[in-house]
């Protein structure tokens, strides 16, 4: 089996709950700056394995080019997380409005970056920034698709090799089915 070694920079995490939002959120606070050492991740040559496309990544890309619109949630215009919701009601399972509360939904449990599978959901911050502030849906072979405001609308977009959100990942969790 190949691998392949990716260098990213792990913090330490803190939950804050004074989030300087009127949106319930959890926050994030960076702890022990001076201890940030990179380290190798490895990733599995699976990661990047072709994938028999679900229904729901078949219904996300019948969504490339709806444009960018902060709080929309239609074809006129959809944010990130309302993409996010819309993809998984294809699925009748109901998530939470915004990122911040869909990173918090008990039904999902973190996954670590190098065991990324096909409908997770990956987590993103701004540089500078201690809270999630963008959500996408992981379709495999190292992609994610997602309504990003810097990018126009719904699209798909490389993530570990995309120095734009690569540096900004936070983290990735699964929906527990049982």
């Amino acid at each position: 089996m190949k691998y392949l070694a990716i260098i990213i920079f792990l913090f330490t995490i803190n939950a804050r709950s004074d989030c300087d939002t009127n949106a319930p959120c959890l926050e994030f606070e960076l702890l022990n700056e001076e201890q940030f050492v990179p380290r190798p991740i490895i990733i599995k040559e699976s990661y990047f394995a072709e994938t028999t496309e679900s229904e729901v990544i078949e219904y996300a890309k019948k969504h490339i080019g709806i444009p960018y619109q902060y709080g929309g949630n239609n074809l006129s215009g959809i944010d990130c997380s309302a993409f996010v919701q819309k993809l998984f009601q294809k699925k009748n399972i109901s998530l939470p409005r915004t990122s911040r509360q869909q990173f918090q939904d008990s039904r999902f449990t973190d996954v670590a970056i190098e065991d990324l599978q096909s409908e997770d959901l990956v987590y993103f911050t701004s540089p500078g920034k201690t809270y999630i502030n963008h959500v996408a849906l992981y379709i495999g072979n190292g992609k994610i698709i997602h309504s990003s405001r810097r990018e126009g609308g719904v699209q798909i977009s490389e993530i570990l090799f995309s120095n734009f959100w690569a540096a900004r990942f936070f983290a990735a969790r699964r929906l527990n089915i049982n």
